[in-house]
């Protein structure tokens, strides 16, 4: 069957389009985007770290233009599940983890041994489905979550690619997939029965270690942070037929150095916040929803004032579902890094909390209620209850060895 490959130049912003290879136009300036595209019981103690508070003056946030920020998040309350399960990717294994919706403390379950490496994970939950990377196979496996949170394998589908970030676009429905080493993005369908059918939708090359790839909240548009090339990707998504094309202007510019990891949306959809890796930061973009561009960016530190971030990366970043608070792990400060919205969706520092050592990632529960945190070094998945100001309280520490790497709550039908 005949393939549609296309490249973008993005110093030129044209889009050359051909069955095979593309025309040679002599220009070799500037980034490409190339596409093919196909038809196919728990231990719990009581924490004994403290919080360090950390003044919103103490940081500051430097903004890059003159340009406002749009209004950020809704305060609507998010509904309460009443059972939730925490799973953990680790070894070779999917931890699961039962929450104590009253008090958030987690209870250990009969881990499912893969006999492979799980990394990322996403979860479908209309149909229940939990979805997850394997990076060593270069697969996806579906798993049906049953109501008391307990995992049954459906299938594993081979998808030629490392799976560093999956993203799950429900109206398709389509899985996305970013490649951290192969240097580019995917889509898949995704069956009536929730699992993934092998071939890509279409693949885009999109330059060197994509770490993230989000869909904004309409999906009508994607975004994909690349680390080394310090660019957020910006991509058009047609939510019927699961195709991403490159969109123009191609990328958003973060500030120099930043090198931008992971991605999470306002829930009105008019901010995004990406971490920065390397930059120790985030950066807090205003999202024209209509254009499905990114613009105005600001970057604010996720360290405390004179903090040497040299032993330091950024990792992951959350939003409370009510769109009030942002959070963003340090890997090497081993502190998760509190921030309140304000109205134009910028942030203000709010402290400091310390957590497990080389914490990866980490879930905020479905009703916004605790956050669990994942040391790599620790082999160890902090709990904290999230206060009415956004401090985070500790709750306890529950093993989950060895180097639990990826952190999905979710809540279960029951």
């Amino acid at each position: 069957m005949k393939r549609l490959r296309c490249i973008l130049w993005l110093g030129a912003s044209a889009l050359a389009c051909g069955d095979d290879e593309p025309t040679d136009t002599g220009d070799t300036t500037g980034t490409t985007i190339a596409s093919t595209t196909t038809t196919t019981t728990t231990t719990t103690t009581t924490a004994s770290t403290t919080r360090s508070t950390t003044d919103a003056e103490s940081t500051g946030t430097t903004s890059t233009t003159g340009d406002d920020l749009d209004s950020s998040s809704s305060t609507t309350e998010p509904p309460l599940p009443d059972a939730v399960a925490i799973y953990v990717s680790s070894g070779s294994a999917i931890l699961r983890f039962d929450v104590d919706v009253a008090t958030g403390a987690l209870t250990s379950a009969d881990p499912l041994d893969l006999g492979a490496t799980p990394g990322p994970m996403t979860h479908d939950p209309d149909r229940a489905r939990l979805i997850v990377g394997i990076t060593d196979d270069e697969a996806i496996a579906t798993f049906a979550i049953a109501a008391d949170g307990s995992l049954a394998a459906i299938e594993q589908t081979p998808i030629d690619m490392n799976p560093v970030y999956l993203s799950l676009a429900e109206s398709g429905p389509h899985v996305l997939v970013a490649d951290y080493g192969g240097d580019d993005v995917a889509s898949f369908a995704i069956d009536g029965d929730g699992t993934v059918v092998g071939g890509a939708i279409v693949t885009l090359a999109t330059g060197a270690r994509p770490h993230s790839i989000v869909l904004a909240p309409d999906r009508r548009f994607a975004f994909a942070p690349h680390l080394d090339e310090n660019i957020v990707v910006q991509l058009g998504f047609d939510a019927t037929t699961g195709v991403l094309t490159p969109h123009a202007p191609t990328t958003g510019n973060p500030p120099d150095g930043a090198g931008p990891r992971h991605m999470v949306f306002a829930a009105a959809a008019s901010v995004a916040w990406v971490v920065n890796e390397v930059g120790d930061s985030i950066t807090t973009w205003a999202y024209d929803a209509d254009a499905g561009q990114l613009s105005a960016p600001q970057t604010i530190s996720t360290l405390p004032e004179g903090t040497d971030g040299d032993d330091n990366t950024g990792a992951d970043i959350h939003v409370t579902p009510d769109g009030r608070f942002v959070y963003a792990s340090n890997r090497g400060h081993d502190t998760i890094a509190m921030f309140a919205v304000q109205p134009d969706g910028s942030l203000v520092a709010i402290g400091h909390e310390p957590t497990e050592p080389h914490v990866r990632d980490f879930a905020i529960e479905p009703g916004g209620r605790y956050v669990y945190a994942a040391g790599r070094d620790s082999g160890q998945l902090a709990s904290y209850a999230i206060e009415d100001d956004g401090a985070l309280t500790p709750i306890g520490i529950t093993p989950a060895a060895p180097q639990p790497v990826w952190v999905e709550a979710v809540a279960l039908a029951r």
